[in-house]
């Protein structure tokens, strides 16, 4: 009998052992991969980094450190794509996704996530979403673009046919490069943008807003209210 409980006791300390051996050490980076559906629509939370990657299947890569792979949540509802972290308080918590898409339409930036790519985004209608600090960075071929944002920033360059901009709360518009024909664009207290329009441009600055264009458009309708403005690039 003594020896049996010596027995057992000796396996109860060695549990704690193997559990610490289990769990990743501070620092270290976990790589996850989980296959997906096709989608179209996306929409990144609070903290995450995306990177998108043009790819002949859908999948996420996951990249995490100091948290467990399976608090990254990836949802998907039809088309549509989320990607989010469980409820709880992290520290030093880092994730970055590499998604790999074959078509994509709209995208949306929680407070703090970013979305970037390497690739070039094609497609005939793109909307794109930015909300408190949060990022998205990349170039585009499209027909048409949407963009809004509240306190987050937008940057795109390439080519688009028409573009429809909606700024608020500081929120940021970098299309310097984007070489566009037509351009609406409406920017609200302390927001910002920067366009490059050849034929017609629709700007609307108001509340410390401030809209400059360059690419000498051919027709300018211009608005400003409450120290909005509204001025060529220098």
């Amino acid at each position: 009998m003594r020896q049996i409980m010596i027995s057992a006791l000796c396996l109860l300390m060695a549990f704690p052992i193997v559990a610490q051996e289990d769990e990743p050490a501070v620092g270290e980076v976990i790589v996850e991969t989980r296959q997906l559906a096709p989608f179209e629509t996306l929409r990144v939370a609070r903290g995450i980094n995306v990177t998108l990657v043009e790819g002949e299947k859908p999948k996420a890569e996951v990249h995490i450190m100091n948290a467990d792979p399976e608090d990254v949540l990836i949802e998907q509802s039809n088309k549509d794509l989320t990607i989010r972290m469980r409820t709880r308080i992290y520290r030093n918590m880092a994730v970055n996704v590499y998604l790999y898409y074959q078509n994509i339409k709209e995208i949306s930036a929680g407070t703090g996530g970013s979305v970037y790519s390497d690739d070039v985004i094609e497609a005939k209608r793109l909307v794109l979403d930015a909300g408190t600090d949060a990022s998205i960075q990349f170039e585009i071929e499209v027909d048409h673009l949407e963009v809004s944002a509240s306190a987050g920033r937008v940057e795109v360059m390439g080519t688009a046919n028409t573009i429809d901009v909606n700024l608020s709360t500081g929120g940021r518009f970098n299309g310097a490069n984007l070489e566009t024909k037509k351009a609406k664009v409406r920017a609200n207290t302390g927001a910002g943008a920067e366009v490059w329009v050849t034929e017609e441009l629709e700007a609307r600055a108001a509340s410390g807003a401030r809209i400059e264009y360059t690419g000498d458009p051919q027709k300018i309708e211009v608005r400003t209210s409450l120290g909005g403005r509204v001025q060529e690039m220098e």
